[in-house]
């Protein structure tokens, strides 16, 4: 039996890699039906998430406005503040594995060292203060417009 659920993952994982490029949305909403915000972005998800930040007056406001054809209200771009990518969170999460386990044997210079290690690491990262950088506006917009390309070439596809 297991020969057989090896047999079909093998077959659906061959069939995924094969099949990705004609499978692979440009839209962003692959349904067309989509009705929350996220739907509104392109895919793949650009790092920034959204290059304007989205107006919402209600409960389903992406929805009602795409169904009634109406486009979403456009803000001038901005440069968009970012965080630097951080190692403090699988640090920390180690860290806290670390704790966990010799907490619960009682493996006492473990704990310690855990401690030690998640003391110094967040002693490192607050007195690191190159923690941010800003996405350029011309960095969107090229965005934005290989985005609308794609867009476009999906529509004339269907």
């Amino acid at each position: 039996m297991w020969l057989v659920r090896l047999s079909n993952f093998v077959f659906a994982a061959f069939d995924a890699v094969n099949k990705k490029p004609d499978a692979l949305d440009l839209t962003g909403d692959n349904w067309g039906s989509g009705r929350t915000l996220e739907w509104s972005l392109p895919s793949p998800v650009p790092h920034y998430n959204f290059a304007r930040l989205p107006v919402v007056r209600g409960l389903d406001t992406f929805h009602i406005e795409k169904e009634l054809g109406r486009p979403a209200p456009l803000a001038e771009l901005e440069p968009i503040h970012m965080p630097k990518y951080s190692a403090i969170g699988p640090v920390l999460g180690a860290c806290a594995l670390v704790i966990g386990f010799a907490l619960v044997w009682h493996i006492w210079w473990a704990v310690v060292a855990g401690m030690i290690v998640s003391f110094f690491a967040l002693v490192h990262r607050s007195a690191n203060l190159d923690v941010d950088f800003y996405v350029t506006v011309e960095e969107i917009r090229a965005d934005e417009e290989a985005f609308a390309k794609r867009l476009a070439a999906a529509q004339a596809a269907e």
